[in-house]
């Protein structure tokens, strides 16, 4: 059934592409920015979820489709073309399984590497010859071989980006570093040193390269092999590198959506306190009381497709001033709608959030003799954050967010809070943290009050799919805000 869905597919992007031919082949940037959001939504950790690309081959097959009328040789940079070929032979190879779903490895394809044919830039070519005319006869780069990805777990573990003429460079010479230093692939073993066959089948791309595939190693090792230890060349495993669709904590970076039908509960909650406040020219003050803040904010996510999650947050606050009297004041103040969206655009994700006030005078103030404890404002929050692996143990994240809130008299306070989050993963279960945050408010033609906040936090997974998260801030700078401190603690459930 898969196959007849793919060919169903295959007709009628051909068909309704008949009306778009007017636009002309795809230019390089085009091929890499859609190759990218292929590979963002179909690779994890290393493998590909083919079971979710046969089931809706749409988009992969309509870039498959376009590398027949690609004109490779009309790009301006043999950066730009030599990523196309890197490109054309992971994705190629990617649909072919998928047309041949379900399978269990590429050899269970006749001709899988050397008599399937591929439509690509006017020419039939099978991956065999994809590699050796367009790649190595061409460019003379052993590190493609760190590039290339088969299909099989035997191959370097194929990214979820692609390969981009602006940074191929930087991008190969990691790919290349990553799987020399990965013993998998290679490792020393007493006085034998054993190495993946692929050192073997290219010995000469690699001889030609450094002189011999022990200097070529020696390049890119965090050890030094001795040039005379021998070498044993590890069996080669052609199983399918079919991803785990079960994921677990450690999968989700902050822009990562849900896939459809899994689900997320987080319960996070945050306390705040504060004895000072900064005055409107960023002077810190004294109070005479502490004040403090509680926020628990059940949250609920759930995966609706490949591009969107849906949801909610329930928020419960309470205020318990200290002075002389003391107030107190606990509610439910606000129900908000959420949805998440993934554009094809790596590592980004925008979220939208409706905040719905659902008690009363949450403001307070001298009227009622209650204490603030939350805006009687709708809130419309928007936040776009992009994650980036700097290297496989760090990943940087940025935020930027636009708060717009719609008060009684028609008026509408903004504020743009920017955060900057880099995250260290030091084990499969645990993963540490430092936020970074300015929130500069907008009114009078300029910036009415900003604060600054800093601190450092883990998250802890206890269990396949149920992790702790612990945070502690400080507010350092501001102007006309609080500065005070908080203490954090969540739980979050993924199934």
């Amino acid at each position: 059934m898969p196959s007849v869905s793919w060919s169903l597919c295959g007709f009628w992007i051909a068909l309704t592409s008949v009306g778009a031919s007017g636009t002309g082949p795809w230019s390089a940037d085009q091929f890499e920015t859609e190759a990218d959001a292929l590979l963002t939504r179909f690779v994890r950790e290393g493998a590909v979820d083919y079971e979710a690309a046969a089931a809706d081959p749409t988009a992969l097959l309509e870039w498959v489709q376009q590398l027949e009328s690609a004109d490779p040789s009309q790009f301006s940079m043999d950066s730009n073309r030599k990523a196309f070929w890197i490109n054309a032979y992971n994705l190629s190879a990617i649909a072919a399984i998928v047309e041949a779903w379900p399978v269990s490895s590429p050899r269970q394809i006749p001709g899988f590497f050397d008599r399937q044919s591929h439509r690509i830039a006017g020419e039939s070519l099978t991956l065999d010859r994809l590699e050796s005319e367009k790649l190595r006869g061409i460019f003379g780069d052993a590190r493609i071989h760190f590039a290339l990805v088969c299909a099989a777990q035997g191959c370097p573990e194929i990214q979820p980006w692609a390969f981009r003429s602006r940074n191929l460079e930087s991008q190969l010479d990691q790919r290349t570093r990553s799987v020399i230093n990965d013993d998998h692939h290679v490792r020393r073993v007493g006085d034998v040193l054993e190495i993946s066959s692929i050192f073997a089948w290219y010995s000469e791309d690699f001889e030609a390269d450094a002189g011999s595939v022990h200097d070529y190693l020696n390049r890119y090792s965090r050890q030094t092999f001795p040039t005379d230890l021998p070498i044993v060349h590890l069996k080669y495993d052609w199983s399918l590198n079919l991803a785990n669709t079960a994921r677990d904590l450690g999968d989700y970076t902050p822009s990562t959506l849900l896939l459809p039908g899994e689900f997320e509960i987080k319960l996070f909650n945050n306390f705040y306190t504060q004895t000072a406040f900064f005055e409107e020219d960023g002077s810190r003050e004294d109070q005479d009381h502490r004040s403090s803040y509680h926020t628990s904010d059940l949250s609920l996510l759930w995966g609706w497709t490949h591009h969107f999650s849906i949801g909610g947050d329930a928020f419960i606050k309470a205020v318990l001033l200290s002075g002389e009297p003391s107030q107190s004041r606990v509610a439910l103040t606000a129900l908000a709608p959420k949805m998440k969206w993934a554009p094809p655009i790596s590592g980004m994700a925008v979220q939208w959030t409706l905040v719905v006030p659902v008690a009363s005078d949450l403001e307070g103030g001298a009227d009622t003799g209650e204490p603030f404890l939350d805006y009687d404002d709708v809130q419309l929050w928007q936040q776009a954050m992009y994650d980036h692996w700097i290297t496989e143990e760090f990943l940087a994240f940025v935020e930027v967010g636009a708060l717009i809130r719609f008060d009684n008299e028609n008026d509408v306070a903004f504020t743009t809070p920017f955060k900057v989050l880099p995250h260290w993963y030091a084990s499969d279960a645990l993963t540490f943290y430092a936020p970074f945050e300015w929130a500069p408010s907008w009114g009078d033609g300029g910036v009415s009050s900003f604060y600054t906040q800093v601190g450092l936090g883990a998250k802890l997974r206890l269990q396949p799919g149920l992790e702790l998260e612990a945070l502690y801030t400080k507010f350092p700078i501001g102007k006309s805000s609080g500065a005070g401190q908080t203490f954090n603690l969540g739980l979050r459930w993924l199934r």
